[in-house]
């Protein structure tokens, strides 16, 4: 899709789309669906040994925290180094790749936090609330591994974003915060020629 017409943000959103599977168009669905098995059957062992379990801490501390799509839990966590980390997502390991194909470590698009180094999670200042993110995941893609939606703030203000696959962290124009929005309009601004993207959000990836 590169060179199409697409703005720098669509062709990276494009570029980065883990597909499993190649050429998939060409592939009798029977094998698509055994091959899919036997790389979630690979998935299922490894979830183990990649990722650790939550501790009772911060299982507490994270079941505080409302998911977006049942698995997306926007965090603000706290390393062993002192550091305090926002937009960060803590989400369950198998159903994580069963979205997205591939692990976060395994994919140089993404970055990925060790759930080892946390010792606190807390709920991210800087999360879209939970129905406006809801709102653009039900709506699906605005285009192949890319999202586009508006956001209307209290003083009648319109801000238009493009995100991949994860919207929950839209970089907020200065002087606005998630409290100041009011709705939100999966696909519309395409031709906005000031959109915003995402803040720059990690993954962590936790074993059930």
């Amino acid at each position: 899709m590169t060179g199409a017409g697409l703005t720098a943000w669509e062709e990276k959103a494009a570029l980065s789309a883990n597909d499993p599977i190649a050429d998939i168009g060409l592939i009798p669905q029977t094998t698509i669906m055994t091959l899919w098995s036997e790389i979630l059957a690979r998935a299922r062992r490894e979830a183990f040994q990649r990722y650790a379990r939550l501790s009772d801490n911060l299982r507490g501390q994270l079941f505080q925290i409302e998911p977006s799509q049942n698995i997306y839990y926007p965090a603000l966590i706290t390393l062993r180094t002192g550091e305090r980390r926002d937009a960060v997502y803590l989400c369950p390991a198998l159903p994580w790749f069963e979205q997205w194909g591939v692990w976060p470590d395994d994919d140089k698009g993404k970055k990925a936090v060790s759930l080892e180094e946390v010792i606190d999670i807390q709920p991210s200042p800087s999360r879209l609330p939970l129905a406006f993110a809801e709102a653009i995941y039900a709506a699906g893609e605005s285009g192949m591994g890319y999202h586009l939606f508006q956001l209307m703030f209290q003083d009648g203000a319109v801000a238009t974003f493009g995100a991949g696959g994860a919207v929950d962290f839209p970089d907020l124009p200065p002087g606005r915060s998630p409290n100041d929005i009011i709705s939100v309009k999966p696909h519309a601004g395409r031709e906005d020629p000031s959109k915003r993207s995402t803040l720059d959000y990690a993954w962590c990836l936790y074993s059930l």
